[in-house]
């Protein structure tokens, strides 16, 4: 074996390229575990990696130990090899992501497992503070998840204030929302905008993980920084949903719609207040002597309009109550909406930009794929065409 041979010479098993590789990133990458187990015998070093760029050509992939490349690659022979010369389970990458966040993202488990047998800390966070327990929900890997949630991590929050909850919430995965609930996550956490998880379901429109939230005990009349409730802020099926469970709650949707003060019951709500006339405040607070002959059965009596200018204007009745309160709802409900479709877009993360990267270049095997395919089909029918001849 050439490897062997020039090993024998003295060629040194660590030396880097001109783009950071060291050979055992190279056959790593490749899956070739027998020269993964020469280069480990003549004392390469799985904990080597590039600590800075050697040049405007250098990708993030070189930032990797030979622990995420095998965990990237779903090599778990290999990685049981680095885990048995004792490499560091735990080394981070520049971005902070550990083997540990990369296995939770592939669908192979046999890297999570040794992972995790070995000691690596599921309590490890990255630079957006998410510990690998996210990437899991991301990708949707439930026995993943499963296996990296303890009484911590299920608490745990990200930079922006998502919890798991929050994150299966935008996702839509309501498997993810009950297996959480029933492993003690708070229902009610917010995120820096002080949504809650019921929030995030209804923003993103997913009935189903609505639903959940509200058989777990979510308030639907939560608010949030902006001071909307998720009852506020929900339409069509979820609307309903939540109008029943409030009706069935015996929670006042009214009030919640009409007034976005904080509740008290020893006051009315602020704009019902500023609606009264003087007379009705007069009459409300006792002053019986300076509100004429008033009839609050819904209209005034015949000698009202005789009475000192004050008292002309004609007082809303009960029943135009009613009508403001609707009207009320109504405005409030479209200054939601409006406010809703014209936030403006969030800055642009690394994150989102890797993931941008990622949808592209699907995209692109996509369409080469079909373009082969489409080829293959050409082929096949010159074929048949030359025999028929």
């Amino acid at each position: 074996m050439c490897v062997k041979f020039l090993l024998e010479y003295k060629a040194d098993s660590n030396i880097l390229d001109n783009y950071g590789y060291a050979p055992l990133h190279d056959a790593t990458a490749c899956g070739a575990t027998d020269v993964v187990s020469l280069l480990l015998e003549y004392g390469a070093k799985p904990k080597k990696f590039l600590k800075k760029r050697t040049s405007v050509r250098t990708e993030v992939i070189q930032y990797w130990t030979p622990l995420h490349l095998a965990c990237e690659r779903n090599f778990p022979d290999i990685l049981r090899l680095f885990l048995d010369q004792k490499a560091p389970v735990n080394r981070p990458n520049n971005t902070g992501i550990t083997p540990l966040h990369i296995a939770a993202s592939q669908r192979c488990i046999d890297c999570l497992n040794l992972l995790i047998d070995y000691g690596a800390d599921i309590e490890a966070v990255d630079d957006d503070k998410e510990p690998p327990l996210f990437p899991s929900i991301q990708a949707r890997l439930l026995q993943h998840a499963q296996k990296l949630v303890n009484g911590r991590t299920v608490t745990m929050s990200n930079k922006n204030g998502e919890t798991c909850l929050h994150l299966a919430a935008k996702l839509g995965f309501p498997e993810f929302l009950s297996f959480f609930l029933d492993n003690n996550a708070n229902i009610h956490a917010c995120d820096n905008s002080g949504n809650s998880s019921l929030h995030i379901a209804v923003i993103h429109m997913h009935k189903e993980c609505v639903r959940v939230l509200l058989e777990h005990g979510a308030d639907p009349l939560q608010r949030n920084e902006d001071n909307q409730s998720p009852f506020v802020l929900c339409t069509g099926e979820i609307a309903a949903m939540m109008k029943t469970f409030l009706e069935q709650n015996k929670k006042s949707v009214r009030a919640e719609a009409m007034d976005k003060s904080p509740r008290s019951t020893k006051t009315a709500p602020s704009r019902l207040r500023s609606a009264l006339s003087p007379s009705q405040m007069a009459m409300r607070d006792g002053n019986n002597n300076k509100a004429g002959n008033l009839n609050f059965s819904g209209t005034f009596s015949g000698n009202l309009s005789k009475s000192p200018s004050r008292f002309s204007e004609k007082s809303p009745s009960r029943l135009s109550e009613r009508s403001l309160a609707k009207k009320m709802l109504f405005d409030e409900q479209e200054e939601a909406r409006l406010k809703m479709t014209k936030q403006p877009n969030p800055p642009m993360t690394v994150r989102m930009f890797q993931d941008q990267i990622t949808d592209s270049i699907k995209k692109t095997e996509d369409e080469v794929r079909g373009g082969i395919a489409e080829l293959r089909r050409l082929v096949e029918l010159l074929k048949e065409d030359l025999n028929g001849n």
